[in-house]
C-alpha cells in the first residue's frame, strides 16, 4: 500500500540518495502542503535521514493560525521528537549596519575618465537631492525618471538607454523598457515586475543573472494586505536579486515623513511594508487561534480580501517582510554597490 503512495515513493528515493537534508527558511502556509510534509518527513525519519533546517518559527508555531491546523499537529510532534531545536535569536541585524557615505571613483564611461564623487549612504531614495544628483548622473549617464537627474549634456561618453527582450526560458521573454548597457543596469516599475505579468522566481532569477544593477520605481507605499500577491512577488524579487548579488536602487517619488526613520532624514525600507495584524485581517487573536471555528470557513474572507484559509500564509509575510527590508537596506547601501555593481571602485 505504501508503494502506491507517490509521496512515500518520492521520499524513499530522496532517502536512498542522501543521508542529510538541509533546508533554509522552512515554513508552512497551506493545509495541503502541511499534509504532504507530514507524510514526506515521516518517511525520511523512518529511513534514517538527518534533517537540518532553519526557520523563522520554532516547530510549535509552524502554520500558526492556519485552516484545520489540528490535522497538522501530529507533524509538529514528529519534528519535536526527531529534531533538536536551537534558538539562534539575535538583537543585531548585521545587514542594517552600513557605512556612512564614502568617496569613491564613479565612471563616466567604460573606458572614459573617472570623476571622484561623494556617494550617498543609500540608493534607497526619494527625489534626488543636491548632494546625490551628481552621483546618480555619474552612474546612470542618462535617465528620464524623477529618481535620477538627467545626464550632463557635455558628457560625450554617455550612452542612450535602450529596451530589450530578455529570454527567460520555455519560449518566454520579458520586455525590459530601459537598459543602460554601459552600466549593465535596468530600470523597471513595481507594476512591470510584480503586477502586470505575474512573474515568478525563475523570471527574477533570469534578471539577476543578466544584469548587475536594478532600479525599481513607483512602489506603492505601504504594501498592504489588499496587495498580498504583489507583496509576495516583490519579496521573491528581492530574494532572487540578493542571491544574484545585484546592486539595487529604489526610488520613491514624494516619499513622505512616514517613510523616514525616527529623527532621521534617511528613508526606512521597513516602512514599505504594513504589518498584517488583527486590525488588518479582521480577526482577533482568539479567532485566529481557534481552529474549530475556522474548519468550515474556507470561503470566508478577511477585511483585506484574503481567504481565511490563507491566513497562515499572510501571517508568514510579516517574517518575509522583515527579511526583505533588511536585504533592501544592504543592497541599496554604498558598500554593497562598491562590492557588486561593477561600476564603482573604492578609492
Amino acid at each position: 500500500r505504501q508503494q502506491s503512495n507517490p509521496i512515500y515513493r518520492v521520499a524513499s528515493q530522496v532517502a536512498s540518495e542522501l543521508s542529510i537534508l538541509c533546508l533554509d527558511e522552512f515554513q508552512v502556509t497551506d493545509i495541503a502542503d502541511a499534509m504532504i510534509l507530514s507524510q514526506f518527513f515521516s518517511t525520511l525519519f523512518q529511513q534514517g535521514v538527518v534533517v537540518v533546517t532553519t526557520s523563522n518559527r520554532p516547530p510549535q508555531d509552524l502554520y500558526e493560525g492556519g485552516l484545520n491546523r489540528n490535522y497538522f499537529l501530529p507533524f509538529i510532534d514528529l519534528l519535536q521528537r526527531h529534531c533538536i531545536v536551537h534558538s539562534m535569536g539575535s538583537d543585531v541585524d548585521y545587514r542594517m549596519i552600513t557605512d556612512e557615505g564614502n568617496t569613491v571613483e564613479a565612471p563616466h564611461g567604460k573606458s572614459g575618465p573617472r570623476a571622484t564623487v561623494d556617494l550617498p549612504q543609500s540608493f534607497f531614495m526619494s527625489e534626488p537631492t543636491e548632494d546625490t544628483a551628481p552621483v546618480v548622473e555619474a552612474l546612470l549617464h542618462h535617465s528620464g525618471t524623477n529618481a535620477c537627474a538627467s545626464a550632463n549634456a557635455n558628457n560625450s561618453t554617455q550612452i542612450q538607454p535602450t529596451s530589450m527582450e530578455l529570454s527567460i526560458g520555455q519560449n518566454r521573454a520579458l520586455t525590459i523598457p530601459i537598459v543602460h548597457r554601459s552600466l549593465n543596469m535596468i530600470e523597471m516599475t513595481f507594476d512591470d515586475l510584480c503586477t502586470k505579468h505575474e512573474l515568478g522566481a525563475n523570471d527574477y532569477r533570469a534578471i539577476g543573472r543578466e544584469f548587475s544593477c536594478v532600479h525599481i520605481s513607483d512602489i506603492p507605499i505601504p504594501l498592504t494586505l489588499e496587495r498580498h500577491n504583489e507583496a509576495r512577488r516583490f519579496i521573491t524579487l528581492i530574494d532572487e536579486l540578493y542571491e544574484s548579488r545585484c546592486a539595487l536602487m529604489i526610488s520613491l517619488d514624494d516619499a513622505d515623513i512616514s517613510m523616514r526613520k525616527d529623527g532621521a532624514t534617511a528613508l526606512d525600507p521597513t516602512k514599505l511594508f504594513q504589518a498584517f495584524g488583527s486590525a488588518e485581517t479582521g480577526l482577533d487573536d482568539a479567532d485566529a487561534a481557534d481552529d474549530e471555528d475556522l474548519q468550515w470557513m474556507d470561503v470566508a474572507t478577511t477585511k483585506g480580501g484574503a481567504p481565511i484559509g490563507a491566513l497562515a500564509s499572510v501571517v508568514e509575510l510579516e517574517f518575509a517582510f522583515q527579511r526583505a527590508a533588511s536585504r533592501i537596506h544592504e543592497m541599496c547601501s554604498t558598500r554593497w554597490w562598491q562590492k557588486h555593481s561593477g561600476v564603482m571602485d573604492e578609492k
